[in-house]
């Protein structure tokens, strides 16, 4: 399979002067296509680079809407009033407090489950509807719409109930059926399995499915779901090892340094160009402290006036103003150059899918490629990774006795771990760090000269 998604003209045939785009129907979302087998759309184009930047789009598009088919969350037109018949049937007996009109509502739910035997796609969505089994993920488009969160933590949480909701499946367990029991063979087989992940990711994946959880019982997704949640205290906590050190993640050395910021990895066959970019993107965040995830969300507007304008930011502490560093002002100009407005600064990700984390993935690779990595047993992530260049940034800045404060502003940290202003910032209104400030903070951090086996 890996193979075949990998050819350049996959999904593409060459219809005349211009590429056709074709995908195959599941068989389980047919009915939706009126028995169609294979979606046919033109891409307007000759152009193969082009045709391929728009089938990835597009194949990312239909692929949702196989998934929305599959999960009952968008049915054929009959379907979709067979389903609403099943929930207006449940909610009147839900409501009703008299016990003849409960029957009645009960007879009347059978009859109709009988009279579509002769469809069983219908009569099951009818079924499920009327005694409320929904499958897992049926409501999590509104749950990930009300909370908000930035699109890779959006991505992030949809894959974990997509995960859950694969397991339940196979167990025919739906939101109704889960109960305590269930969920606790759900953690203790996938999540607290040491093959398949660590205890870290098990967490942040019960943070997400109990959050999930909470937003079904408050929008009343499921009657049972009363008390306390079947997820509460799954994961029970871990005895301290004795003897056993915790090694942190680490800034990069300056050998490392030199390696990244100026060596190239062979090139191969069917390498995405935005590769090359990948050395621009480590200098630009070491140079100033950003994230990946603000390098590539910055636009041609956020980058005027010698300063990255970071106006959007997880925390408060992350809106702020990063002077741009004089080894990369030409840099920046030069991207900016003819372009304005909303335009992104790396316009070679605007339409790559998650583009923080897939340039992640990209940089770890070429990082293990020339010969970068620290390891640790038990430990999924390397002690040296992207974010090593915001930890080289802070730790070169305080090595040119920058006060940890000016630091803390400049790369969107201020007072303690959990984000709370100093007592004198927070009762006194003392004013912060002055642009001057910032800037001298800025320009303290160096980068190494590459060495004579090194071209830049």
């Amino acid at each position: 399979m890996a193979g075949y998604r990998a050819k350049p003209q996959r999904l593409l045939r060459l219809k005349g002067k211009q590429y056709q785009f074709q995908i195959g129907i599941p068989l389980a979302c047919r009915a939706y296509f009126k028995g169609a087998k294979n979606v046919i759309e033109n891409t307007g184009t000759g152009d193969l680079m082009a045709a391929r930047r728009w089938r990835d789009k597009r194949e990312r598009e239909m692929q949702d809407l196989f998934a929305d088919i599959r999960s009952g969350r968008l049915v054929s037109d009959e379907a979709a009033m067979v389903a609403r018949e099943g929930e207006l049937a449940r909610e009147a007996f839900r409501k009703s407090e008299d016990a003849d009109e409960q029957w009645l509502i009960v007879t009347n739910a059978q009859d109709r489950s009988e009279q579509l035997e002769r469809k069983p796609e219908l009569q099951a969505t009818f079924d499920k509807t009327w005694s409320g089994q929904e499958e897992v993920d049926a409501h999590v488009d509104a749950w990930l719409k009300e909370i908000r969160l930035a699109a890779k933590t959006t991505a992030d949480y949809r894959g974990i109930i997509n995960r859950l909701t694969t397991w339940c499946k196979t167990k025919n367990y739906t939101i109704a059926s889960i109960d305590r029991k269930a969920a606790g063979k759900y953690v203790a087989g996938e999540l607290l399995d040491p093959e398949k992940m660590t205890r870290v990711t098990a967490k942040k994946h019960l943070t997400a499915i109990s959050g999930y959880w909470e937003h079904l019982r408050v929008r009343g997704h499921s009657d049972h779901l009363k008390g306390s949640s079947p997820w509460a205290d799954q994961i029970p906590q871990e005895r301290g090892k004795q003897g056993v050190k915790d090694e942190p993640e680490r800034p990069f050395s300056d050998e490392e340094l030199q390696k990244l910021l100026y060596l190239d990895t062979p090139s191969k066959r069917g390498q995405p160009a935005w590769v090359s970019e990948l050395k621009e993107l480590a200098l630009l965040s070491t140079l100033s402290g950003l994230r990946i995830s603000e390098i590539t969300g910055l636009t041609v507007e956020a980058c005027q006036a010698d300063a990255f304008d970071l106006s959007k930011a997880k925390t408060e502490a992350g809106v702020r103003l990063v002077p741009i560093h004089s080894k990369v002002a030409d840099l920046v100009a030069k991207r900016c150059e003819g372009r304005s407005g909303k335009a992104l600064l790396f316009a070679e990700f605007e339409d790559l899918p998650n583009a923080p984390d897939t340039l992640s993935k990209a940089f770890t690779r070429r990082r293990k490629a020339l010969g970068v990595h620290e390891g640790r047993e038990g430990k999924r992530r390397s002690l040296v990774n992207f974010h090593s260049f915001r930890r080289t940034f802070s730790e070169k800045a305080l090595h040119a006795d920058i006060p940890e404060a000016f630091i803390e502003a400049v790369i969107g940290h201020i007072g303690d771990s959990k984000g709370k202003k100093s007592v004198l910032r927070k009762s006194y209104a003392v004013r912060g760090e002055s642009w001057e400030q910032r800037v001298r903070c800025v320009e303290a951090v160096t980068v190494p000269p590459p060495d004579n086996n090194h071209e830049q």
